[in-house]
C-alpha cells in the first residue's frame, strides 16, 4: 500500500502529464501536426490514471513512465515547431 505523501505526489504526477496531454494534443491539431502523436498521448495519460488509481505498479514504474511521456512530448513540441517555422 502506497502513503499518502507518495500517492499525493502520484496524483500531482498525474494531473500534470494530463494537463500538457491535452495542451499538446491541442496544439498538435491547430498547428496541422503529425496526428500519430495524439494516440499516444491517449494512451500514455490513460496508462497514468489506470496505475494511480488502480494503485498498481512499482513507484519507480509509475514516476518513469510520467517522465517518459513528459519527455516524449517536449521532444516532439520542440521537433514539430521547429520544422514549423
Amino acid at each position: 500500500m502506497k502513503t499518502e505523501e507518495q500517492t499525493s505526489i502520484h496524483l500531482l504526477l498525474a494531473s500534470i502529464v494530463t494537463v500538457f496531454g491535452i495542451m499538446l494534443i491541442l496544439t498538435t491539431i491547430t498547428m496541422s501536426w503529425e496526428p500519430w502523436m495524439i494516440p499516444i498521448i491517449v494512451i500514455g495519460s490513460s496508462i497514468v490514471w489506470f496505475l494511480h488509481i488502480g494503485r498498481a505498479g512499482s513507484n519507480v514504474l509509475y514516476e518513469n513512465l510520467c517522465i517518459g511521456l513528459l519527455m516524449i512530448g517536449f521532444f516532439f513540441l520542440w521537433g514539430a515547431w521547429r520544422r514549423s517555422f
